[in-house]
């Protein structure tokens, strides 16, 4: 008689998931991992990916437990916690600083569309090959056109909205210079309405 066992393979347990603020040390313990068939266990950490520009790096790499800093937030990453872990169909990049139009085409799903309507007024750099790998369509817009208002005065008509809700001040004409000078600053304004 011939007995032939089969080794299963060790099950890897990591802990529970974290999430922890930019700059805090992060912790990964193993020693809830397990050889069924009582074997020696041995470790090797590593990061399979990362924030943009993020230079973390592991210590105790082959240890029972690892860590390392959070240097970089990931805001990918957190929007599709945020959504379920769902890519959504379509991205609105309405903010017109570098490097969010690449960020949209990493947030959106396989075949969605990424809506440019932030305004960029620097260079900035895309990377085509992640659009053409996830046939991303990139749809731009810095104009309004009468069908838009249409529809917008449409939708104010119905009641559907309440618009006083963007309006975050109102200034005189003496006013005017002043706030202009501090519109070209981020601030908390939205739309500013002149009361001559």
């Amino acid at each position: 008689m011939t007995v032939t066992t089969i080794n299963a393979a060790p099950v890897a347990d990591a802990g529970m998931n974290q999430t922890v603020a930019v700059g805090a040390q992060v912790y990964l313990q193993g020693n809830h991992s397990s050889d069924a068939d009582g074997g020696l266990l041995s470790y090797q950490w590593s990061l399979i990916s990362q924030p943009p520009d993020s230079e973390a790096k592991l210590s105790g790499a082959n240890a029972v437990g690892a860590s390392f800093v959070a240097d970089r937030a990931d805001p990918v990453a957190a929007a599709l916690r945020a959504m379920g872990g769902t890519a959504p169909d379509v991205v609105f990049e309405c903010v017109g600083a570098p490097g969010l139009v690449e960020q949209a085409v990493k947030q959106v799903g396989n075949r969605g569309t990424v809506l440019l309507l932030g305004l960029c007024t620097q260079p900035d750099s895309i990377n085509t090959f992640a659009m053409l790998a996830k046939e991303v369509r990139l749809v731009t817009s810095a104009f309004f056109t009468r069908q838009d208002f249409e529809a917008s005065v449409d939708v104010l008509e119905q009641g559907a909205v309440e618009p006083r809700m963007m309006i975050s001040g109102t200034v005189d004409l003496a006013g005017l210079p002043a706030t202009f000078e501090a519109l070209k600053r981020r601030t908390h304004q939205c739309k500013v309405l002149v009361a001559p």
